[in-house]
């Protein structure tokens, strides 16, 4: 079996029919295929299992629903995870929003620390390509000039763009696949945002999908999602990973935090989340 394969080709493998591979991706987010930069659907070798293990549940009596939510928190349950790490390590209380608050809040953040022109180590996470590719000049804007930046999509390989900030591929059944997140660690400012999305939603708006959400200003915090980071891109783009923990471990231990900037970011997201 290719490494990846078409629609036409994991229907040949499981039985289902493409039009039913694309209803689950549309109610259920699941599976999750890569997308080329023209839109076509590519899926992995465990996409096969994965959908295989749902059919098998599905024959022993269970919903379609509970299935694929299931195969997502084993995929969970077996790697680290982003939002995992935030929630247990730095012990962040987690709070349910919508979409459309965790893209405004992102946005704000993302704003106010370009304003800051500092240089920052920054990663993001974007679960799909579409998602990085629409925030993209936002990210060219906030990583120039920044010790290093990374971001994780659904890309197809590993890439490092000149003057454009590293991409690394998620790989198929990773928790982060349901993780959006943003990290920014500099001298005299930090925050971080990350949003797990809530497993098992069905058809609805974009906008309105459910992600559990943690933020902070807190220094430590940002440092250790950062290297969480770090971990998830040992796989897939080692060169990057290790690009990424040099400039960590050059970075000096965040002293004092800028007090304006804790005032300003807070602001800022307040009136982002205006109407």
């Amino acid at each position: 079996m290719s490494k990846h394969l078409t629609i036409a080709e994991l229907s040949e493998e499981t039985g289902l029919k493409p039009a039913t591979l694309r209803a689950w991706e549309s109610r259920h987010g699941f599976p999750r295929p890569l997308r080329l930069p023209g839109g076509q659907r590519r899926y992995r070798a465990e996409d096969v299992e994965a959908v295989r293990r749902v059919l098998a549940e599905r024959v022993a009596g269970a919903t379609l629903s509970g299935a694929i939510a299931r195969q997502a928190d084993a995929a969970e349950e077996h790697d680290e995870s982003l939002f995992a790490q935030l929630t247990r390590g730095a012990r962040l209380e987690p709070h349910l929003v919508t979409k459309r608050t965790l893209t405004r809040l992102t946005h704000a953040i993302e704003d106010e620390c370009s304003a800051r022109a500092e240089r920052a180590v920054l990663v993001g996470a974007f679960q799909e390509r579409q998602y990085y590719d629409q925030a993209k000049q936002r990210w060219l804007d906030l990583s120039r000039g920044s010790r290093c930046a990374v971001v994780f999509a659904d890309f197809l390989e590993p890439s490092t763009p000149e003057n454009e900030p590293a991409q690394v591929p998620i790989r198929r059944g990773d928790p982060l696949e349901r993780e959006w997140g943003l990290i920014h660690l500099a001298p005299r400012s930090s925050a971080l945002i990350a949003g797990r999305e809530v497993p098992g939603q069905g058809a609805q708006l974009e906008s309105e999908r459910r992600f559990e959400l943690v933020w902070s200003t807190e220094p430590a915090a940002a440092r250790a999602g950062i290297e969480t980071a770090v971990e998830l891109a040992r796989t897939e783009a080692p060169a990057v990973a290790a690009k990424l923990d040099a400039e960590l471990s050059h970075l000096p231990s965040p002293g004092s935090l800028d007090s304006s900037f804790v005032t300003a970011l807070t602001n800022r997201m307040i009136g982002y989340l205006g109407p």
